[in-house]
């Protein structure tokens, strides 16, 4: 039998595993964009993150209003905490942000070359954003996980 905190754990886990996942496909999206301004709907992002999630298993959200939702909600902590910039305010009937591009703190964080990269690699493969890049386009979630982590690490100026 699972006791409530065990279960509450699992969710959690889900819930932020998800929250990562939607990160990581917005830093992919505005990377690739930058510098120029993209228009991001949670509908946009919502079945990238669930395809990163999947690891050959069962998505752990559907299609359903609650990915979207879920999608929207990093989205709006993203911009909140300094992440990124749009125009005007969150289209809430349509769950979209317009004209989107990163922040300089998100940028600078992306462009960053890790310690520890091979000296023979190349520059511009060496950047945070270009493994992000990697590892959404692969599938490879705990990778991408934890480059969104050194990403916001990074901002935050702990890492």
């Amino acid at each position: 039998m699972i006791d409530e905190n065990q279960s509450q754990s699992k969710s959690t886990m889900r819930n932020i595993d998800y929250f990562n996942a939607c990160c990581a496909v917005v830093f992919d999206l505005l990377y690739q964009a930058f510098p120029e301004k993209i228009e991001l709907a949670a509908s946009d992002i919502a079945k990238p993150a669930q395809d990163l999630l999947r690891d050959g298993e069962e998505p752990r959200f559907d299609d359903s209003w609650d990915a979207h939702k879920a999608a929207f909600a990093a989205l709006e902590w993203l911009w909140e905490s300094d992440y990124i910039r749009i125009r005007g305010n969150p289209n809430y009937r349509f769950n979209s942000f317009t004209d989107c591009v990163l922040t300089p703190k998100a940028l600078e964080a992306l462009n960053a070359t890790p310690c520890g990269i091979a000296p023979d690699t190349e520059a511009a493969d060496a950047t945070v954003g270009a493994m992000l890049r990697r590892a959404v386009s692969e599938g490879m979630f705990q990778a991408a996980r934890n480059t969104v982590t050194r990403t916001i690490s990074m901002a935050l100026g702990m890492g």
